[in-house]
């Protein structure tokens, strides 16, 4: 049995971004689009795909936080 699709509205938040405005689905593009802003204060556009399978949950300032200053994340040979 297949899932029901999880809805988005606007004001919901999902991780550290706050959906602004959810954009109508257009003829000819395959993918419906979402503005959000994040708890930093960026305001991305994001698919509202990535948001419902959780695969996005910030504009990238988190994944970067993470990393600390000046370390190379490629393995040294």
């Amino acid at each position: 049995m297949a899932k029901k699709k999880e809805s988005l509205y606007v004001n919901q938040k999902v991780g550290r971004l706050l959906i602004l405005e959810i954009f109508k689905k257009e003829p000819g593009i395959s993918v419906q689009m979402t503005l959000c802003r994040c708890d930093c204060g960026k305001e991305v556009q994001v698919q509202a795909t990535r948001l419902r399978t959780r695969n996005q949950r910030s504009c990238g300032c988190y994944f970067h936080k993470q990393i600390p200053n000046g370390l190379n994340t490629r393995a040294h040979s």
